[in-house]
């Protein structure tokens, strides 16, 4: 491998066949980062050298550091596609590295996959080549991009990472936006109140925009720019402190201490509204991570261009805007579809007339006060800048015009649509449904009249399917003839099956464990290095307890996952809480089982996903015992337990994956399960657990004469 620069002061400190390291200086030669490009060992066997040489490299200097270049190694199973499974002892090779060298992947900009190899029955394609840097440095290149060529004329396409500059601001002047640090002057109250009554009679969106001026002309003069303050306070402090201390002297360090104290929080209170992080709570001393999130998600949510209906690229904002609103405007637009009699016809009626009567009432004005407090305060604002916190801090300010508008704009034009959600249904029968007709249609099965069924669908909700971007995959019964016809009818692609639906995966192969490596791989990018340096210890345990174990929850709601691979998922967040130094990790003092323990015990109440995943499974089988009105009470009812209930329900022959995982789950329920005792008509006597208290619930042996029909 090679490097070459031109125009920027390099010095070369080692260099081999698979690295090079250099140091980028400054004008006066001195050091300011490092670059380390790296050529990993393509062989199974030597991959730990890479790893080793990437530890060495960042344990021997402070300095920030960039590495870049082909690692011969990927992150996860969704940088591959084609060949043979990837082994995970390798992915978590380069994972453990990748961390401990406390990087950050710069993402990219084009075809995620940067090498392939073509074969006469497959392609293989992955994601080997890659640029990645520590906090540091990204904090010196913010804006740094990285772009993949199309792979041309090799096995490789070429990489380029663009320092880049401060995007230009698309709009003129600077945005308003409403910030949680200014409710820590008592005069903020006071001006906004001035500035209200000012508007009397003007239009509520004039009075928010002059409470927005106002605010913004206080705040320039009240806060200013709170990093510069914090820079001077700390100078001043400094300078207190480096003489000799009297009693005044004294004072005023004590003084300059509550000030950068406060400033402090000014800053964090700052970032946590940008940063978006609601797991964590402003306040919790993680005004760097804070930071960061705030970086990657404007980095994330920036828009650089857009393709219009005739596929040119547009980067100018007046172009952008044209084309998002033509985008929505088509989006919604109704066709005027008739036949709703028709397409209704036999479904029973839910919303009877005196219900939609007061459905159509005016609110009032203490629904109004709930519906708004019951927002998040912290989520994205509406295009006055202002969130939802600042009509709750000052709702007894502006309430009454608040409920005023709202009350006028509902007796204005009004479209109220039916609801697309059905009561009682939740996404997860919606899911176990699907599955059920996967797994049909890979055994057996017969197509349907599918125009017929669009049609209805259409002219039901109102709503038009985008047959354009629809595939269709069809059963082992159906034959080629019947296919071609049903391709061409509705034109719509076909596709051996369908990759993911509601966000899960279609077809359940037999290494469970492949199947939901996804989960480990998710709860590993929320755990990433670098976060476990800036969070505090309380807001890694928020971070744990409200995101990384959330995440596999609704998949754990219809299968159950692999007990090694949960045990993988639990090493992940241990690693994560205990944390690890720049040359070595931590010792993990308990175990994770102790850590799952409730507080009271002496645990941190830390989720153990094999029970979480038990019991959410035993919820989906408890639903089956007590709602038998659901679809999907019918449709497991007629597929497994046509004459019984789910609890007397055998496992079945050749059931889908999720029957298996629910029906699995039957015995925790019935550990608990206990009859209360009505007529006795529908107990067994010698089986049924019946008998009250905290004893034995099922009857001893009978007797030798007992009657055991009972």
């Amino acid at each position: 491998m090679g490097l070459w620069w031109r125009d920027v002061t390099v010095n070369v400190c080692s260099f081999s066949n698979h690295h090079v390291e250099v140091d980028v200086c400054d004008g006066n030669n001195i050091a300011q980062w490092k670059a380390v490009g790296v050529y990993g060992w393509p062989e199974a066997t030597n991959k730990h050298l890479t790893w080793d040489l990437m530890r060495s490299i960042r344990h021997g200097s402070a300095l920030p550091m960039l590495l870049f270049g082909d690692f011969n190694e990927i992150m996860g199973m969704h940088e591959k596609e084609g060949g043979a499974i990837r082994g995970e002892r390798q992915i978590d090779a380069f994972r453990a590295a990748f961390e401990e060298c406390g990087c950050r992947d710069l993402g990219y900009r084009g075809n995620i996959f940067t090498w392939q190899r073509k074969s006469v029955d497959t392609v293989i394609r992955e994601r080997l080549d890659r640029c990645m840097a520590d906090i540091n440095w990204c904090n010196l290149f913010p804006y740094a991009e990285v772009i993949h060529f199309p792979i041309c004329h090799s096995d490789h396409g070429a990489i380029l990472l663009k320092f880049g500059d401060k995007p230009e601001r698309r709009q003129q002047g600077k945005l308003f936006r409403f910030e949680a640090l200014w409710l820590s002057s008592e005069d903020c109250s006071k001006v906004v109140g001035d500035a209200w009554l000012a508007g009397v009679g003007d239009s509520i969106h004039s009075r928010i925009e002059q409470v927005a001026n106002s605010l913004s002309s206080w705040a320039s003069k009240t806060f200013g720019d709170v990093r510069k303050r914090i820079k001077e306070t700390e100078r001043k402090l400094k300078a207190t402190q480096g003489g000799q201390l009297d009693a005044h002297l004294m004072q005023r360090c004590n003084e300059l201490s509550d000030e950068l104290c406060d400033l402090h929080k000014l800053e964090e209170s700052y970032w946590h509204a940008r940063a978006r992080a609601n797991e964590l709570r402003d306040g919790d001393k993680n005004t760097s991570y804070f930071h960061h999130k705030a970086t990657q998600r404007r980095k994330r949510n920036l828009l650089k261009g857009l393709f219009n209906e005739q596929g040119e690229w547009k980067e100018d904002k007046e172009d952008m805007d044209l084309i998002i609103d033509q985008y929505f405007s088509k989006l919604f637009a109704s066709e005027n579809p008739s036949g709703f009699e028709e397409a209704i016809e036999g479904l029973e009626e839910m919303v009877t007339r005196e219900m939609n009567e007061n459905l159509d009432l005016e609110p009032t004005g203490e629904e109004i006060r709930d519906a708004l407090f019951q927002m998040h305060p912290n989520k994205a604002p509406g295009p006055d800048g202002m969130h939802a916190l600042f009509f709750q801090k000052f709702w007894g300010t502006i309430g009454s015009d608040v409920i005023q508008f709202v009350k006028a704009w509902w007796r204005g034009d009004v479209d109220l649509k039916e609801s697309a959600f059905v009561p009682k249904r939740l996404i997860t029968d919606n899911a176990l449904v699907a599955f059920e007709i996967f797994h049909a249609m890979k055994r057996r099965g017969e197509g349907k009249d599918a125009a017929d069924i669009i049609r209805t669908y259409e002219r039901a909700s109102g709503q038009k399917v985008n047959l354009s971007k629809t595939e269709v995959a069809f059963s082992k019964c159906v034959n080629l003839e019947r296919r071609k016809e049903i391709v061409e009818t509705l034109g719509v692609r076909e596709v051996d099956k369908h990759e993911q639906y509601l966000g899960l995966l279609t077809i359940i192969r037999r290494s469970k464990k492949v199947v939901f490596m996804c989960l480990k791989e998710r709860i590993w990018k929320k755990m990433q290095g670098w976060k476990e340096k800036l969070l505090s210890r309380p807001g890694k345990e928020v971070l744990i307890k409200a995101v990384a174990q959330a995440i596999p929850t609704y998949m754990m709601s219809i299968f159950k996952i692999p007990e090694g691979l949960i045990d993988e998922m639990h090493s992940v967040l241990a690693k994560f809480w205990w944390g690890s130094t720049a040359t070595s990790r931590k010792i993990h003092w308990h175990n994770w089982e102790s850590l799952c323990l409730p507080k009271a015990m002496g645990g941190m109440g830390f989720r153990d996903l094999k029970c979480f995943n038990q019991a959410l499974l035993a919820k989906q089988g408890w639903r089956l015992c007590q709602d038998t009105s659901t679809l999907l009470h019918g449709v497991l009812k007629a597929r497994y337990f046509k004459h019984a209930t789910f609890l007397g329900a055998l496992r079945g022959f050749d059931p889908s994956y999720s029957w298996r995982s629910i029906w699995g789950a039957k015995s925790l329920l019935l550990e608990g399960l206990k009859w209360r005792v009505g007529n006795g008509t529908s107990i067994k006597v010698w089986e049924d657990a019946w008998i009250p208290g905290e004893g034995a619930h099922f009857v001893p042996t009978p007797l030798p004469n007992s009657n055991l029909e009972l």
